[in-house]
């Protein structure tokens, strides 16, 4: 389990550089919190499907995503289609 949390750390810092060098911070503090912490939700989905596309089939990565932002597949799913049809 401590192994598990590591990992989910590590990727949430490897995340956080993303979103540092790609200047989505300042776009980020701007928004009122509840909309920024749905951003910053859809943008961590987004990244790790990036991240994961060669390692993990889409189910083993929306149950992943499930467990480490506390939603439920469903949202994740619906996190990732918004993205794309936006």
């Amino acid at each position: 389990m401590f192994i598990e949390f590591q990992e989910m750390y590590q990727l949430h810092i490897e995340f956080d550089n993303y979103v540092k060098e790609n200047g989505l911070n300042k776009k980020l503090e701007q928004m009122q919190r509840n909309k920024r912490l749905l951003e910053k939700r859809k943008l961590f989905v987004e990244w790790y499907f990036v991240k994961t596309q060669d390692d993990l089939s889409v189910k083993e990565a929306f149950i992943n995503l499930s467990e480490m932002i506390f939603a439920s597949t469903k949202t994740v799913q619906k996190d990732l289609l918004k993205e794309a049809t936006d």
